[in-house]
C-alpha cells in the first residue's frame, strides 16, 4: 500500500488559504443572496405601492368626474355629456380592474365590488327611456362608490405601512444574520489561521532548534521533523550535515593530537638546549648573549604553553577518569599564579588574592588547567599598570555547598555578543592580547571542559571594568580550615 506523502509548505499554505477563505466566501455568498432577495422584494413592493397609490388617487378623481358628467346629462340631456360619462366610465373601470388584479388583501375585493357598482349604474344612465326615479336612484349609488373609494384609499395606506414595516423587519433580520455570520466566521477564521500557523511554524522551530544544536557542537543528534515534506527533506540534510561535521571534528582532533605530540618532542630538545646555554655549560656568555637567550627562553615557554593547551583540550574532549583528592584552594591558586608572575612584573600588573583557607575535593591538574587559562588570559589582556584579582569563597546553594572562584581583570573585557562564542574551540575575539604571541583560541574552551568535568559551571558575569569570570564547583566533601 502506497504511503500518503505529507504536503509541502506551498501545498500547506494553499490548503490553509482555501480552508480559511471558504467560510468567508460562504458568508459573502449568503449575504449577497439575502441582500439580493431583499432588493427584489423591495422592488416588487415599491411597484405595487406606486401602482396602488396612483390608481387609488386616480379613481377618486375619476369618480368625481363620472358623477359630474351623469348629473349634467340628467339636467341637460346632451349627447356630448353622455359621451363624456361613458369615456369616464371606461377609465374608471380600467383603473379598478388594475387594482383587482394586484391580488392585495382587501384592496382587490373592494375594487371588484366597485366594478360591480359601476357596471350596474352604466346601463341605466345610458337608457333614454329610463324614468327619472330610476335615474335618480342610480345617481344615489355614487355615495356608496365614494365610501368604497375612501375605504380603498385607507386599505392602500395600511398596505403601504405594512410593506414599510415588513421591509424594516426584513432589513433588521438580514443585518442580524450578517452580524451572526461575522461573529461566527471571524473566530472560526482566526482559529483556522492559528492551526495552520502551528502546522507551519512548529516544524520551522524544530529546524531552528536543530541548527542551534549543530552550532553548539551536537553533531551526532538525529533530526526528525513531523511536518511538510520539504522541511522533512531539510531535516535529513541537516542530519547528514551533522554527521559530516562530526567526522570533520574528529579528523581535526586527530590532527591536533598528532601535531601537538609531534611538536612537543623537538620543543623539549630546544628547551633542554636553552637550559644548557643558560647554565653556560658549553661556555661562558656575555651580557648581550644572556639577554637574547632570555628572550629565546620566554618564547620557548610560551610555545610550550600553547602546546599544553592543545594537549589539555584533546584530553578533556575524550573520556577520562578524574583523580580527585583534597587540596588547598589557596595553594592551588598560588601555584597557578606563580607561572605568570614574571609576565605580570614585566607589565607592572598587580596580583590580588582574596579568600579563606579551604580544602576541596578535586582533580588538581584539571582544575589547575582551568585556572591557568583564566589567569593567563587575565594577565595577557590587562594593560600595563592594571591588576588581576582572584577570589574564592564557599557559598550555600540549593544543591549543597559550592566553591566559587572569581577571576577579574582591568582589560578591555568581553563584548556581550561574543560571550557565548568565546567558549567555542579556536574562536578568536576582537580584543587583542597585550603581547607578541597570538593565542590558539582554546583557553576558555579548555577551561570550561575542565570545570564541567567536575559538574561545575564556568560563566561570564557583568562587569563595569574588564572581564569577570566565575567558576562554580559543587562539593560533597568540603572543609574549612582556619587561616
Amino acid at each position: 500500500m502506497k504511503r500518503i506523502q505529507p504536503p509541502t509548505i506551498l501545498h500547506l499554505v494553499l490548503i490553509g488559504f482555501l480552508v480559511v477563505l471558504l467560510p468567508l466566501l460562504i458568508g459573502l455568498v449568503r449575504s449577497f443572496e439575502s441582500l439580493g432577495s431583499m432588493a427584489k422584494r423591495h422592488e416588487r413592493d415599491t411597484s405595487s405601492i406606486v401602482l396602488l397609490t396612483e390608481e387609488s388617487e386616480t379613481i377618486h378623481g375619476e369618480l368625481i368626474d363620472l358623477e359630474r358628467a351623469a348629473r349634467q346629462y340628467q339636467l341637460l340631456k346632451e349627447e356630448e355629456l353622455l359621451g363624456v360619462f361613458n369615456d369616464t366610465y371606461v377609465s374608471v373601470r380600467e383603473s379598478l380592474l388594475k387594482l383587482s388584479e394586484t391580488n392585495v388583501d382587501k384592496v382587490s375585493p373592494l375594487a371588484e365590488i366597485m366594478i360591480g357598482e359601476v357596471d350596474l349604474m352604466h346601463p341605466t344612465i345610458n337608457d333614454l327611456k329610463a324614468k327619472p326615479e330610476a335615474f335618480k336612484g342610480e345617481l344615489a349609488r355614487f355615495e356608496r362608490l365614494f365610501f368604497l373609494a375612501k375605504t380603498l384609499r385607507n386599505e392602500v395606506s395600511l398596505f403601504l405601512n405594512s410593506r414599510v414595516n415588513h421591509a424594516k423587519d426584513r432589513a433588521e433580520k438580514v443585518s442580524t444574520e450578517l452580524v451572526a455570520y461575522a461573529v461566527t466566521l471571524i473566530p472560526l477564521t482566526i482559529f483556522l489561521i492559528l492551526i495552520f500557523m502551528v502546522l507551519i511554524l512548529k516544524p520551522l522551530k524544530q529546524i531552528d532548534k536543530a541548527i542551534r544544536r549543530l552550532g553548539e557542537g551536537e553533531f551526532n543528534h538525529r533530526i526528525d521533523i513531523q511536518g511538510p515534506r520539504d522541511l522533512q527533506t531539510v531535516a535529513k540534510r541537516l542530519t547528514w550535515l551533522g554527521k559530516q561535521l562530526a567526522e570533520t571534528n574528529e579528523e581535526k582532533m586527530r590532527f591536533l593530537r598528532h601535531i601537538s605530540h609531534e611538536l612537543k618532542t623537538p620543543l623539549s630538545t630546544i628547551k633542554e638546549a636553552t637550559e644548557l646555554l643558560e647554565d653556560q655549560i658549553p661556555g661562558k656568555l656575555n651580557q648581550s648573549q644572556m639577554e637574547v637567550l632570555g628572550i629565546l627562553s620566554k618564547g620557548v615557554d610560551s610555545f610550550q604553553s600553547l602546546i599544553n593547551n592543545l594537549l589539555d583540550f584533546n584530553l578533556m574532549t575524550r573520556e577520562n577518569t578524574l583523580q580527585k583528592a583534597h587540596h588547598s584552594v589557596s595553594d592551588l591558586v598560588q601555584d597557578t599564579i606563580n607561572a605568570h608572575l614574571l609576565t605580570a612584573d614585566r607589565k607592572n600588573i598587580g596580583i590580588k588574592l582574596r579568600g579563606a583557607e579551604l580544602t576541596v575535593n578535586v582533580d588538581r591538574s584539571v582544575i589547575k588547567a582551568a585556572l591557568d587559562n583564566l589567569i593567563s588570559n587575565a594577565v595577557h589582556y590587562t594593560p600595563e599598570g592594571g591588576y588581576v584579582e582572584v577570589s574564592w569563597d564557599l557559598v550555600d546553594a540549593a544543591e549543597g555547598e559550592t566553591l566559587v572562584i572569581a577571576v577579574k581583570d582591568t582589560g578591555p573585557g568581553i563584548p556581550t555578543e561574543e560571550q557565548e562564542k568565546v567558549f567555542l574551540p579556536f574562536f578568536q575575539g576582537t580584543a587583542k592580547k597585550q603581547g607578541p604571541l597570538k593565542g590558539t583560541g582554546l583557553g576558555l574552551s579548555v577551561a570550561r571542559e575542565c570545570v564541567e568535568s567536575h559538574q561545575g559551571e564556568l560563566a561570564i558575569l557583568k562587569s563595569r571594568i574588564g572581564a569577570h569570570l566565575q567558576i562554580k564547583l559543587p562539593q560533597t566533601t568540603l572543609c574549612q580550615e582556619p587561616i
